[in-house]
């Protein structure tokens, strides 16, 4: 006997750039985010990104110098026991060789002592804010670099707002991050020899922070900047080829993803992966923005709402594909199979995605028309690059066989 498998709906939020099962059957597409986090160029610490900002050194470069001895780990004495080194320069070299080895609660301890002795030291500040990202503590990161600002030479503030924007990312404040993104650009100015490689970055993740924000157009210049410093940067070119598809640029998505190839084959399958139809997009905007709003409503569970939503963008774009998947997912919730069939039928008709296809399957099992799930489940096993939608696929099989 196949069981009865009830829809859900869609929108799963996932860390995988593959393709998602909810815990009902209906198979889902990960955020754009998350092919971001498996490809971004993230240092180990972000001091290291931002550079070592002593008093004496140009903005982003590290001092030539180190500590003559080795610094004593300072984790487990008491405050009153740290040794702070006799100059600021010095105890940034302490910090940071204490976040060298590892030991990280260390150089956070030995800076809030430096701090007492130094309360201007500016670089202090941002070293500890940059650790503090590290460990994903981003209030007090946040907090850190507004505190660096306030004594900042002018040079050096650029950076330092694009570590707060940063934060304000992991926070998901998208709309304070693009502010501070903002800032940056307009405060580098006053850097005279800005480091390229930060200044790549700062584009970059400025991007990515659009991207997220779904503001996908504005996001292209962005990452258009970063190449034009890194040419050679897999997640720049990445992210803006994303963005392409996004705003249905077919022919500039290609050429980029023809260039990812080249340059990272790997990059460039992930990337074929998630611009497998998984969001809306088309040439026509009214009809990416009326399918964007109809897929909220489906993770809303508001299904009959997402229909109405839906209609509207298919009738402004019979050819878009994803809006035919996400309509069969607020029919299927809805448990009224025949039109999620028709749905997924005209959704797989258009681009063979993966998603149309296993949900088409599962709307098959639950009208009983097993031979059919069966045939649908056998070209998902082939087509799939998933290991373990597959493995789903093959117990589905087994259970009709069986």
């Amino acid at each position: 006997m196949i069981p009865r498998l009830t829809a859900g709906t869609t929108g799963t939020t996932s860390d995988r750039t593959t393709l998602e099962k909810n815990p009902s059957g209906v198979l889902t597409g990960g955020k754009a985010s998350c092919l971001k986090k498996h490809y971004m160029k993230n240092s180990v610490l972000g001091f290291l990104c931002l550079g070592l900002l002593t008093g004496g050194c140009a903005p982003g470069t590290p001092p030539s110098s180190s500590p003559s001895t080795p610094v004593a780990s300072p984790t487990t004495a008491t405050a009153a026991s740290i040794q702070v080194p006799p100059t600021a320069e010095e105890a940034i070299l302490a910090v940071n060789e204490l976040s060298g080895r590892g030991d990280l609660d260390g150089a956070v301890a030995l800076t809030e002592e430096s701090l007492k002795k130094y309360p201007d030291n500016f670089s202090l500040l941002v070293n500890r804010g940059s650790i503090y990202i590290h460990q994903k503590k981003y209030e007090l990161a946040e907090r850190d670099f507004a505190g660096a600002l306030a004594s900042a030479p002018k040079e050096s503030r650029w950076m330092i707002l694009s570590q707060r924007a940063r934060c304000a990312m992991e926070l998901g404040q998208a709309a304070k991050a693009e502010r501070d993104f903002a800032d940056s650009v307009k405060a580098l100015a006053a850097d005279p020899q800005p480091n390229a490689t930060f200044v790549e970055q700062l584009w970059r993740l400025r991007g990515n922070n659009l991207l997220d924000d779904l503001k996908y157009r504005e996001s292209i210049p962005c990452f258009t900047e970063a190449l034009r410093l890194d040419p050679k940067s897999t997640q720049s070119l990445m992210m803006r080829a994303l963005a392409y598809s996004k705003v249905g640029d077919q022919k500039k998505y290609q050429k980029d993803l023809s260039d990812l190839k080249t340059l990272n084959p790997e990059a460039a399958a992930a990337l074929r992966q998630e611009t497998a139809k998984v969001e809306p997009s088309s040439s026509d905007e009214k009809a990416v923005e009326l399918a964007k709003a109809g897929t909220l409503k489906l993770r809303d569970k508001d299904f009959k709402a997402a229909i109405k939503l839906l209609d509207q963008a298919i009738k402004l774009d019979p050819k878009m594909a994803q809006a035919y998947t996400k309509r069969g997912s607020a029919y299927q919730s809805l448990e009224d199979h025949r039109q999620a069939i028709a749905d997924y039928t005209a959704s797989y008709d258009l681009d063979h995605n993966e998603i149309a296809l296993f949900n088409r399957a599962i709307c098959y099992l639950n009208t009983g028309e097993f031979q059919k799930a069966e045939s649908d489940l056998q070209v998902f096993v082939k087509s799939s690059k998933s290991p373990d939608e597959i493995e789903t696929a093959k117990r589905l099989l087994a259970k009709i066989k069986g």
